[in-house]
C-alpha cells in the first residue's frame, strides 16, 4: 500500500480551494456576477478610480446597467460604481433547451464567463464559478446528456499544450458527472483559479460545488453505491455548454404583476 515513491521535486503542495456557489431561494431579478480578481470600480464607465472603494475575488454583486465603451463592456454593481467586464464573472437567467422536460433538472456552462449554472425547469438552484478547458485543450460547446457518474476516480491523459507533449494522473478525483466522452464536470482539489481557463477540457469545480451538483443531479447514488451509468431513458440533467457574447445588454427585471 506504501511502496510507491516520487521525487520530492516532482511534488508540489495543494491546498483545496474554500469557496462555494451560491443557493437560489428565487429567481434572480438582474443579472448577476462574481468579481473574479481584486478591482477599485470607477466613479463612471472608463471614469475616475473610486480610491475609497474595492471589491474583493469571489464577492458576489449584482449588474444593474451595461455601458459599451470601444470595445469594452462597463458594469454598474452599486451606486457610481463601474467595474470593466473582464473583472467580473456574469450569471444571467436562460430558458431551458427544447429537450429538457418540464420542470426537468438541466445545466448551464457559459465558457465565455467562466460559470455553470444548475436549474429545475426554468428556475435557477444554483450557481458557480468553474475552470474550463485552456486553448488547448478547449471544452467543447454542445447540448450533452450524461451518460456516466462516480464518486471518486482516477483521470489521466496524454495531452498536448503550445506544441509539447504534456501527460497528467490525478488519483482520487471525487464527484465526477462524465457528460461528453471523457469530459466530465468534477472537483479540482489542485487549484483556485474558478472563474478562469484552467483544465484539460473539464469542467472544473471547487469540492463544495462539485458535491453539490453530484448529489443534486438524477441519478442519485444510494449508500454503497460509488458509481452509475447513465441510459438514454433514465433520468439526468442535460448539459448545456455555449459561449455568450459579453455585448448581449443586460435584461431589465421583469415586470411586477399587477
Amino acid at each position: 500500500m506504501f511502496d510507491e515513491f516520487v521525487p520530492v521535486d516532482a511534488i508540489a503542495l495543494a491546498w483545496p480551494s474554500g469557496f462555494q456557489g451560491v443557493y437560489l431561494s428565487e429567481q434572480p431579478q438582474y443579472p448577476f456576477a462574481w468579481i473574479n480578481q481584486w478591482v477599485q470600480p470607477s466613479l463612471l464607465p472608463q471614469g475616475q478610480i473610486d480610491e475609497n472603494a474595492a471589491l474583493e475575488r469571489y464577492q458576489v454583486v449584482q449588474l444593474f446597467a451595461a455601458e459599451p465603451r470601444g470595445d469594452q463592456i462597463w458594469y454598474m454593481v452599486g451606486p457610481d460604481q463601474w467595474v470593466e467586464q473582464s473583472f467580473v464573472s456574469r450569471v444571467d437567467v436562460d430558458p431551458p433547451p427544447a429537450e429538457v422536460a418540464p420542470g426537468g433538472q438541466w445545466i448551464e456552462v457559459d465558457l465565455f464567463e467562466g460559470t455553470i449554472a444548475a436549474y429545475e425547469g426554468e428556475r435557477m438552484v444554483y450557481a458557480t464559478l468553474f475552470s474550463g478547458g485552456r486553448s488547448s485543450s478547449a471544452t467543447p460547446p454542445g447540448l450533452y446528456y450524461p451518460w456516466y457518474k462516480v464518486r471518486e476516480g482516477k483521470m489521466s491523459n496524454p495531452d498536448v499544450e503550445d506544441g509539447n507533449p504534456t501527460y497528467y494522473y490525478i488519483e482520487d478525483v471525487p464527484w465526477t458527472i462524465y457528460f461528453h466522452q471523457g469530459y466530465s464536470i468534477h472537483a479540482a482539489f489542485w487549484h483556485d483559479a474558478f472563474g478562469f481557463q484552467r483544465s484539460h477540457g473539464c469542467v472544473n469545480l471547487s469540492p463544495r460545488d462539485a458535491k453539490w451538483f453530484f448529489d443534486w443531479s438524477a441519478p442519485v447514488l444510494p449508500e454503497g453505491v460509488d458509481q452509475v451509468y447513465i441510459g438514454s431513458s433514465t433520468p439526468a440533467p442535460w448539459v448545456w455548454v455555449h459561449y455568450r457574447s459579453p455585448f448581449e445588454p443586460v435584461a431589465p427585471p421583469p415586470a411586477i404583476p399587477e
